[in-house]
């Protein structure tokens, strides 16, 4: 009777339930496709193992299981909004709250080195130059002659044309040569231009610009394209008549362009947003705020923060709704909770109501840190935090030793990625800080020092 309790015993031992596993949250929670978003949750590792990512129950176009309570996926093309879930064996458990938006359209804008010239920013436009490589050099003066530009000649293929306040240049006569098709290659008869109006540009009766392919014409609020009130006046860019001279004056905000032929913008309309300002603060070591505001809005729909390594290649880390409409000035904020190790370089694009974008200024962080966890600020004063790239599991040990080795305290942390104690009564000195990773078991140990 004894062997046979034993027995029993024995095998109730090796009988194990698989947990049941939890989504408690997830970040970004607006994305388009190829991006990344970070899955929080408990019980993601083990059998059966994770089968499935869904964002609105469109599959993720990949992911990686990280550890027990973290997973990151890469958001799949023609997605949907609804439920973040995740799929392991029978079971699916799911977190709502996503929100999908569809690709940002093709930028027509091709230096993305450059910031657009802005008349709210006076260091994009003359007399700084800033992005701009023409720009008149006399008041009233007329287009087609040298003198009205500096370096003495007019604008040629690929040039970016400003327009300062207070200035005016007049067209006067054909300035280039028409196009009958679209794409071809813009030569310096018909030039790609791309323009800036803070000032004016004023026809005359028989005035004509004709632009090559998928040059654009942007008038700034202040700024405007006015006409002599006849019907022969116009503006062509590629085969495409944006403006004639009986459409009356072009005051500003407005956008002229022939749709970018296939390029993902279109038409001509009233300007949707005027940037003001875009800045980074790096609120902690492995985190990115972008910051940006905008001086006037119209049938603005959304905004796509965009990231790059080498102002090359973008891609887009996450969405905002923009406000509508606005003639004051509105804040923006988002976090990169992700960034890459050495320099990143972030930029905004506006998308409006119609699916048309202007891209703001490009501002640039560095990340010099590669360690997952960190402390900072280091020296500390009053407050410590501790840092986790990829988040504190829920139990986390921190240990707390002063410099002679002996037990100052023990924390047990939350599914975080920041944990904070206060420190107002350790004395000023070294400590040393052991934190215990729940999976492997082993130990890092940080320096912090008490001001």
């Amino acid at each position: 009777m004894r062997h046979l309790l034993i027995l029993c015993f024995s095998f109730v031992g090796l009988i194990s339930f698989a947990q049941e596993h939890t989504v408690t949250s997830f970040s970004p929670t607006t994305a388009t496709a190829s991006v990344t978003v970070t899955i929080y949750g408990t019980n993601f590792q083990g059998n059966p193992a994770v089968s499935s990512v869904l964002f609105g129950g469109v599959p993720a176009s990949s992911f990686t299981v990280l550890n027990q309570t973290t997973i990151i996926a890469i958001v799949s093309g023609g997605g949907a909004t609804g439920s973040v879930s995740v799929v392991k064996g029978s079971s699916m458990v799911s977190r709502a709250g996503f929100t999908y938006f569809p690709p940002v359209p093709s930028a027509s804008w091709p230096f993305s080195y450059l910031s657009k010239p802005s008349c709210s920013n006076p260091n994009t436009m003359p007399p700084n130059a800033g992005s701009c490589t023409k720009w008149p050099v006399k008041n009233n003066g007329d287009w087609k002659e040298g003198d009205t530009w500096n370096n003495g000649t007019v604008p040629t293929n690929m040039d970016i044309v400003c327009i300062p306040a207070g200035v005016k240049v007049i067209v006067k006569n054909p300035v280039y040569d028409p196009t009958s098709v679209c794409p071809v290659t813009n030569t310096a008869a018909t030039p790609r231009l791309f323009i800036f109006v803070c000032g004016t540009i004023d026809f005359d009766a028989s005035g004509k610009l004709h632009l090559g392919c998928q040059s654009a014409i942007q008038i700034w609020p202040g700024g405007t394209v006015l006409s002599s009130n006849g019907n022969s006046e116009l503006i062509q860019i590629g085969t495409k008549v944006v403006w004639r001279d009986n459409n009356q004056n072009l005051p500003g905000p407005y956008y002229l362009n022939d749709g970018c032929q296939n390029s993902g913008c279109v038409g001509q309309g009233v300007l949707s947003v005027q940037f003001n300002s875009l800045k980074l603060v790096q609120s902690q070591p492995y985190k990115i705020d972008i910051e940006w505001s905008t001086s006037y809005e119209q049938q603005s729909a959304r905004f796509a923060i965009e990231r790059s390594n080498d102002q090359q290649s973008w891609e887009t880390i996450g969405m905002v709704p923009a406000r509508g409409n606005s003639q004051v000035i509105q804040h923006y904020t988002f976090t990169d909770n992700r960034p890459r190790t050495g320099i990143n370089f972030y930029r905004v694009r506006e998308i409006n109501q119609s699916e048309q974008s202007l891209i703001s200024d490009i501002a640039r962080a560095t990340i010099e840190s590669k360690d997952e966890i960190s402390l900072y600020p280091n020296p500390v004063k009053d407050q410590a935090s501790i840092y986790c790239q990829g988040g504190f599991q829920n139990g986390t040990v921190i240990k707390v030793f002063n410099q002679n080795g002996a037990f100052v305290q023990q924390f047990r942390t939350g599914n975080a990625d920041v944990f904070k104690w206060d420190i107002r009564d350790y004395k000023p000195g070294l400590y040393l800080l052991q934190i215990q990773d729940m999976n492997t078991m082993q130990v890092k140990t940080i320096k912090m020092v008490r001001q």
